[in-house]
């Protein structure tokens, strides 16, 4: 039998590309495959600096790898996909570990998490993210999310003598299996009423009316609002918040949810396009459930991570409030939305990280009493971030919340974008009392502050980002729309 060998140069390329697609997936996969042998034999004593430094590079490689790779389309029996779209969000997700990386680099000491699994976890953790923006299946998905999630379960529980560590790790990991399971069985409903688990043929079968479809939307739905804590799938947040080391709690606040967004995008504006009128109302029940319990139930909470974490959950109602739109500016809206919404708590927590009391990290919001007396500039500094949170112009803040309601005004959603409006007024009840407790209230007992350059200069950056936001609105919703086309 004679063999075409045009036909085997054909797929011969056609493997390369896709190959090169992946590009930075595997530096990042090879990257925690050398880390493992380096923390057991070569970095020994100073194991944690090390292994923090070669996890800063491998980051940096990667996301200079994903910024300038001029190859997109999909790739490995069309598993994973690259577009534009795909590069911002992954983009934006190297950048939020990034500044992770960084914080704990300084930070791991006064929170007892300075071993070396740290860095290894959070380095796969990423892996798998990078792999969820890109899948172009519903299996690769769930088997990515699962990448994504299991490390992030270790590392609640890195303070190995802290019960609330242990615990927060255990209410994670038996709540995400949970998820889990409603997001696996959603896609075997998909399979069985479809026939197919790839994102191309779902869109080629163009199948609207079919009822066992639908219930496989609602179960995935389900599991992704998990991912990101609307309600009512928020019940772990604030638990896991609270007892989680600072700088994990940074990490599950940002990236995973990032990476849960991205997913949800993909699925209501490319995959299941078809059932936006069934996607809908389910978002728009998640989206006010969100802002009523993140704003109400930030006000009663005396500690600030569970604070932070009500407050997380109401901004992924008014993210919703974006979604929902179904149009090109509600993508827009979002995508910007979660880009200040980053550098924001990237800001807090690097506050809350650089202030220790008796020599333990800051619990409470009444241990920032008197603030104002001893650290003016960082005072400020949180009294911006507190201000951008609660929406007030001309903050970053303002514009991410006027962007998604916009969005929603456009698509005759007004009931939404009115009610939006309202609880982000009431939202802005909690973020007054902290700047109120810094700059209002005394105490006997000073904070210590302890800030390394690189933690400086972060806060510097979130802040100038935060305030100077509007003078770049229009090149930065110029570069969104790019990647959206």
């Amino acid at each position: 039998m004679k063999i075409d060998e045009k036909i085997i140069k054909v797929n011969l390329f056609d493997g390369i590309d896709g190959f090169l697609i992946a590009v930075p997936e595997i530096f990042l996969l090879f990257s925690i495959l050398l880390l493992i042998p380096l923390n057991l034999y070569f970095f020994k004593d100073k194991e944690f600096k090390s292994s923090s430094k070669f996890s800063i590079f491998s980051i940096l490689i990667t996301l200079i790898l994903i910024l300038f790779n001029p190859h997109e389309g999909q790739g490995f029996n069309n598993l994973i996909v690259s577009t534009s779209f795909q590069k911002f969000v992954k983009s934006l997700i190297l950048v939020s570990i990034l500044l992770v990386l960084l914080i704990c680099k300084n930070k791991s000491k006064i929170e007892n998490i300075d071993y070396s699994e740290f860095n290894l976890l959070t380095l796969l953790s990423t892996c798998g993210m990078l792999f969820v923006v890109s899948s172009n299946n519903l299996m690769t998905l769930f088997l990515a999310l699962e990448l994504q999630a299991l490390p992030i379960y270790i590392l609640c529980t890195l303070r190995r003598n802290d019960i609330k560590s242990s615990e927060s790790g255990l209410k994670y990991f038996l709540l995400g299996a949970l998820s889990s399971g409603l997001l696996l069985f959603g896609i075997s409903l998909i399979y069985g009423f479809s026939g197919t688990i790839s994102f191309n043929e779902i869109l080629a079968t163009n199948i609207t009316s079919n009822i066992g479809l639908s219930f496989g939307l609602v179960f995935m739905l389900s599991g992704i609002a998990f991912k990101i804590s609307a309600a009512p799938f928020h019940m772990w947040s604030p638990d896991v918040y609270q007892g989680s080391p600072t700088p994990i709690t940074l990490l599950i606040a940002t990236a995973p949810k990032i990476t849960a967004i991205s997913v949800l995008i993909i699925l209501t504006y490319k995959v299941f396009v078809d059932f936006n009128d069934r996607w809908t109302d389910l978002i728009i029940a998640l989206s006010l459930c969100s802002m009523v319990v993140g704003s109400i139930g930030a006000i009663i909470q005396s500690n600030l991570k569970r604070l932070l974490a009500y407050s997380s959950i109401s901004h992924m109602g008014f993210i919703l409030v974006g979604l929902v739109s179904f149009s090109n500016s509600g993508i827009e809206a979002v995508l910007f939305y979660i880009t200040i919404y980053l550098f924001l708590l990237v800001g807090v927590f690097s506050i809350i990280l650089s202030l220790n009391k008796d020599g333990q990290p800051i619990e409470l919001i009444s241990d920032l009493k008197g603030l104002s007396n001893h650290y003016p500039l960082l005072s400020i500094s949180l009294l911006v971030f507190m201000f951008s949170m609660a929406g007030i112009p001309p903050l970053s803040g303002f514009f991410g919340k006027w962007l998604v309601f916009f969005a929603a005004v456009e698509k005759e959603l007004y009931f939404l974008a009115i009610l939006g409006v309202i609880f982000s007024v009431i939202s802005a009840f909690y973020y007054l009392k902290i700047v109120k407790i810094i700059y209002f209230e005394n105490s006997d007992d000073p904070l210590v502050l302890e800030q390394s350059p690189e933690l400086k200069i972060i806060i510097f950056i979130c802040l100038t980002i935060t305030c100077l936001i509007f003078l770049f609105l229009p090149f930065l919703q110029q570069l969104i729309i790019n990647h959206l086309s």
